[in-house]
């Protein structure tokens, strides 16, 4: 037990370095307003069946279906999306998928399941050894140490996203309109409690951008009631995200006005602007 352990701390303390990216702890998404598990499925399936969907878009769609459902304690309907993931056919890093996986079978103490994950894990690494890194490889070792010993901590492990992709450039991919792998990167616990209004922003905005759902919960709208006047772009981008929600469409003078303030300031940060021309 004391490896373990000590394996365990080491792992979550690698982890946790560029939290939003990486790292959510399991919490039921407190930091936001609640989801229903039930509203994540059925958006989730409305996506999924859009005419524009690709199997890359797809994957990273049920990878994001098993991280909030996972964050809900869903347990066994995110285990369905992530091994959905597994299944898909692209040469994308899976990591979270599995790795979450074995954590799932581990908080329902589902043996069997773990050690046949475990070893699904191992043969896919095995093959795909770009996206094995030191973290990984302790963490798969923690687990097969302890697969034979009963943890009395289950339900404390945090889940793992978009490690691979944390030191990617999140702007270049935006830049390329490949709002779901972007969006599949960031942890919107870590963001709200962060408070960092650039990133509540670019995850609000991606948000919108994948789901198109007028129940979409804003980041960044608490603040935006707070300084409704305040001229910066985070909060005029609020602001559209606001009455696109609301309208269903995107207001024009407010786009005038983001685009004179791009013109005159932050040119480097355009590329969200060019990405609302999206919403449709």
């Amino acid at each position: 037990m004391g490896l373990a352990l000590v394996l365990l701390r080491s792992f979550l303390c690698l982890l946790m370095m560029n939290s939003i990216f990486v790292y959510g702890k399991n919490n039921g998404s407190q930091l936001l307003d609640k989801v229903n598990w039930q509203e994540v499925e059925l958006e989730t399936n409305k996506a999924l069946n859009r005419d524009d969907i690709t199997l890359e878009k797809k994957f990273y769609l049920l990878l994001l279906a098993g991280r909030e459902l996972y964050s809900l304690n869903v347990y066994e309907r995110s285990a369905f999306f992530y091994k959905k993931a597994l299944g898909m056919k692209v040469e994308k890093d899976k990591s979270e998928a599995y790795i979450n996986l074995i954590n799932i079978n581990k908080i329902l103490n589902k043996k069997k399941k773990l050690i046949d994950v475990i070893k699904s894990a191992e043969n896919y690494y095995k093959n795909n050894t770009a996206f094995l890194n030191p973290v990984i490889r302790k963490y798969l070792e923690l687990r097969t140490h302890e697969v034979s010993e009963k943890m009395s901590d289950n339900k404390s492990y945090g889940q793992l996203f978009g490690y691979q992709l944390a030191k990617s450039d999140l702007k270049k991919i935006i830049i390329k309109k490949n709002y779901i792998k972007a969006f599949s990167m960031l942890n919107r616990d870590a963001i709200a409690k962060s408070k960092n209004l650039s990133m509540s922003i670019t995850y609000d905005l991606l948000n919108v951008l994948v789901y198109k759902n007028k129940k979409t919960k804003l980041v960044c709208k608490k603040p935006f009631l707070k300084y409704p006047n305040s001229y910066t772009y985070s909060m005029l981008i609020c602001g559209i995200l606001i009455d696109y929600l609301k309208n269903n469409k995107i207001s024009s003078t407010k786009m005038s006005e983001l685009n004179n303030y791009f013109n005159k300031r932050f040119e480097n940060k355009r590329y969200l602007y060019n990405a609302l021309l999206n919403l449709k």
